[in-house]
């Protein structure tokens, strides 16, 4: 909660000696210009937004009448919720979005109001729960996501928000528990598994999303189910 307080007063530092509007006083000339009802000129200064509980939701800082600069938003209740920042009207930078308890909710970077850059989000107990890459708003290359262990469950790749090549699964003491194969969001290659023993538990193999065989086997090896689609394996 602290680095939160310090958060607030490095940021508000910033609103101190700017006329500060609620949104009710303020209205939008050609669909993007935000002007002050009473003079109809371009609004510089704090835009507000207060709910029915007359409770802020956001601050917003605005130049010339475009959104630029800081933003700070809160909940329902009033408690802090994240600060990012605007730049022509627009999302860019750095974002930061906060739960109740006063533990980071997410992080994550913005270029021209679209989600660019390193994400990372926690649960609301503060542990990690995923992070990765995000281009053009879909997640792109490795992303990782984690227990409430703090420990890695799987590595997942992703091409453009489709999962692409290897997701790798994990048990807990970091061996690995399937590896499966993806081309454009599709299953494609081999997908296999393994006991917390090491031997082998299941493989199967995929051809544009269809499987062709499948093979499982108990803790001792032995084989309890087999099948296979020679017809499909042909055609492809």
């Amino acid at each position: 909660m602290k680095y939160i307080f310090l958060i607030l007063l490095s940021i508000c530092s910033n609103f101190i000696f700017a006329q500060e509007v609620d949104i009710s006083n303020l209205f939008e000339k050609d669909d993007y210009l935000i002007c002050l009802k009473k003079t109809k000129e371009p609004f510089t200064g704090i835009m507000i937004y207060k709910n029915p509980e007359g409770i802020i939701e956001y601050k917003k800082a605005v130049v010339d009448g475009i959104e630029n600069g800081k933003a700070l938003f809160y909940d329902k209740s009033g408690n802090f919720a994240g600060d990012g920042e605007y730049f022509n009207g627009l999302e860019n930078g750095k974002w930061t979005w906060y739960y109740k308890s006063g533990f980071k909710k997410a992080i994550g970077y913005y270029k021209d109001g679209i989600s660019n850059g390193h994400w990372t989000y926690w649960s609301e107990s503060g542990i990690k729960e995923r992070e990765g890459n995000i281009i053009n708003g879909k997640e792109n290359g490795k992303w990782e996501y984690y227990s409430e262990m703090g420990l890695i469950t799987t590595e997942r790749y992703y091409n453009y928000g489709l999962k692409d090549s290897v997701e790798i699964w994990y048990y807990e003491n970091g061996q690995k528990m399937s590896i499966h194969r993806y081309e454009s969001g599709v299953e494609n290659g081999k997908f296999e598994g393994w006991f917390r023993n090491g031997k082998k538990k299941f493989e199967s193999y995929y051809i544009k999303g269809e499987i062709i065989n499948y093979t499982e086997w108990d803790q001792d090896g032995k084989v309890i189910k087999s099948q296979s689609n020679e017809l499909e394996l042909k055609n492809n």
